[in-house]
C-alpha cells in the first residue's frame, strides 16, 4: 500500500512507517451479518504486547508487537466473509512517546472504512527545541485552505466524511500546497470534524514542532456523501441487482389461465431473479431487516405481458428495479375463443332430416351458442362418428380469434337421414313412379282404342 506523505519530520528520530498489509478475513454469524461499519466500530483501541513499554521507543516498534482490542478484550474477526481488515502505523511521536494507528475495514470491493486510534506511553524522547511559539504560529496562519484530492472511487460523493483518509487531504498556502519548513521537527497533523448527515468536514491543520504546536483556521468541506445518501445508493444498488421476475401462481391462477391485467400482486404470486438465481434479499442490520414488493408498471392483455417492478425497503429509504416484463400470460384474444369453447355445448346441421351422416358438408354445421362477434367457428367430423344406419355423427368446433384458437370436446349431431328411411323413401318414389307410368299407359291403351 503506497503512502502519501507531508513530509512529516517528527523528531530527530521521528517517521512514518507503511508495514505490509495483513488481512484478517471476516465473515458473518449464523444471525448477524458482517458490514464493514460493524467490524470497525467493534474495533476500539490499539495495544503494545512487547515488554518494558515505558522504555521502548517508538521508532523500535513494529507492527508485529501490535494488535487491536474490542473493549477489554482482543479484537478476533469472525471468519467466512469478503471483509478484510488491516491496520498500519501512520505516525511516531518520539517527543512524547506515542503513535497513531490506522485500521482499514474493507467488504468486498467497497470504499475502506477507517479509524484512527492513538497508542501512549512509550519513552518520551523530547527534542532540543530551537523554534519559539511565535515561529510556529506563523507558520499555522499560512495556511489558508484545506483541498481534498480523492480517486474516482474515493470522489467527495463516494465517500462519507468520517471515511475521508488524512493521506487525500492537502494543507494550502494561497494557492500552492503548504511545505513545512526544513528541520527542527517540523510536522502538521489534520483536525477533522466530520458531520455525515450534512456531507461536510470541518478541518483545522495543527502545526508541530517539538512541544510547540499551533491550529489553522478551520476550514469546511462540503460535497461529500451524506449518510442519507449512502443509504439510498446502498439500496438502490439491491434493487439493481434483481433483472429478472418469475410469476408463481398455479391451478386457476396459472400463467396461461389469467390475463396480466387480473394478475394479483401479491408477494406469493412472484419471485425476484438476480440473472439466473433466486434474489435473497440481505440480513438485517442492527434490527432493522430489508424488504422487497412487486409493483405493477403495466399490463398488456393483447400480449400477453405484464411490466412490474421490484421495490426494495430498508430502515424507511424505497428504491425500485428496473421495469422487468413477464411473458406468456393469457391473452384477450385467448381468453375470448376459450369462454365461447367453454359455452359452447351442442351443434346442428342445416336440413340434416334429408341428408345421410356420410353425405354432411361441414359448411352447414352451426352451434346453439353462437359465440361472440369477432370470433370465427369451423367444423371438423370427426373421424368414423358417420353412422348412417343411426343417422348420427360427431363433430368439433374450433373458435378462431386473431391466431388464438380453441377448440371443443366431440359433440353428437342426431336427426339425420338414416339408411333405413333414405331406403323406405327410395322406394317409396319407385312406388309413386311405376304407379305414376302404370296410370299413363292405361290412358295411352284407351285413347288408341277410342281412335
Amino acid at each position: 500500500m503506497k503512502l502519501k506523505k507531508f513530509s512529516f519530520l517528527l523528531s530527530a528520530t521521528a517517521a512514518t512507517v507503511a508495514v505490509p498489509l495483513v488481512a484478517f478475513s471476516c465473515g458473518k454469524t449464523a444471525t448477524t451479518e458482517v458490514t464493514a461499519q460493524g467490524e470497525r466500530d467493534k474495533i476500539t483501541a490499539v495495544a503494545f504486547t512487547g515488554t518494558d513499554q515505558a522504555n521502548t521507543s517508538v521508532n523500535d516498534v513494529t507492527k508485529m508487537q501490535l494488535k487491536l482490542k474490542a473493549g477489554e478484550a482482543d479484537y478476533k474477526a469472525p471468519t467466512g466473509s469478503d471483509v478484510k481488515v488491516d491496520f498500519e502505523i501512520t505516525t511516531r511521536l518520539a517527543v512524547d512517546g506515542s503513535l497513531k494507528v490506522k485500521v482499514s475495514v474493507q467488504k468486498g470491493a467497497e470504499t475502506p472504512l477507517t479509524k484512527e486510534l492513538d497508542l501512549t506511553g512509550f519513552k518520551a524522547e523530547p527534542a532540543v527545541q530551537n523554534v519559539t511559539q511565535e515561529q510556529v504560529n506563523t507558520e499555522a496562519a499560512k495556511i489558508t485552505a484545506v483541498e481534498y484530492n480523492g480517486t474516482k472511487a474515493s470522489a467527495k460523493e463516494n465517500v462519507l466524511p468520517s471515511q475521508v483518509d488524512d493521506a487525500k487531504l492537502v494543507a494550502k498556502a494561497g494557492e500552492q500546497n503548504y511545505v513545512l519548513p526544513v528541520g527542527d521537527s517540523w510536522a502538521t497533523e489534520f483536525v477533522k470534524t466530520p458531520d455525515d448527515v450534512a456531507g461536510t468536514l470541518k478541518v483545522k491543520v495543527k502545526v508541530t514542532s517539538g512541544t510547540l504546536f499551533a491550529e489553522s483556521k478551520e476550514v469546511t468541506l462540503d460535497g461529500f456523501l451524506t449518510s442519507a445518501n449512502k443509504k439510498e445508493a446502498e439500496v438502490q444498488a439491491e434493487a439493481n441487482k434483481i433483472t429478472a421476475v418469475e410469476y408463481l401462481g398455479t391451478g386457476e391462477k396459472a400463467k396461461d389461465k389469467v390475463l396480466p391485467s387480473a394478475v394479483a400482486f401479491e408477494n406469493t404470486n412472484f419471485k425476484a431473479k438476480a440473472n439466473d438465481n433466486d434474489y435473497t434479499l440481505p440480513t438485517a442490520v442492527e434490527g432493522k431487516a430489508w424488504s422487497l414488493s412487486f409493483v405493477k408498471v403495466s399490463a398488456d392483455d393483447a400480449k400477453g405481458k405484464l411490466t412490474v417492478k421490484v421495490k426494495v425497503t430498508f430502515d424507511g429509504v424505497s428504491k425500485e428495479s428496473q421495469d422487468i416484463v413477464v411473458e406468456g400470460f393469457l391473452t384477450s384474444d385467448q381468453k375470448a375463443v376459450n369462454d365461447a369453447k367453454t359455452a359452447i355445448t351442442a351443434a346442428d346441421y342445416t336440413g340434416k332430416a334429408s341428408v345421410l351422416p356420410s353425405a354432411a358438408d361441414v359448411t352447414k354445421f352451426s352451434v346453439t351458442q353462437a359465440p361472440a362477434a369477432g370470433i370465427a367457428v369451423s367444423y371438423e367430423i370427426v373421424a368414423n362418428s358417420q353412422n348412417d344406419a343411426s343417422g348420427t355423427l360427431k363433430v368439433k368446433a374450433t373458435l378462431t380469434k386473431g391466431d388464438k384458437t380453441a377448440v371443443t370436446g366431440e359433440l353428437e349431431v342426431s336427426g339425420f337421414l338414416t339408411t333405413a328411411q333414405d331406403a323406405a323413401a327410395k322406394k317409396a318414389k319407385a312406388d309413386a313412379e311405376a304407379t305414376r307410368l302404370a296410370a299413363t299407359n292405361v290412358t295411352y291403351s284407351v285413347h288408341i282404342q277410342e281412335v
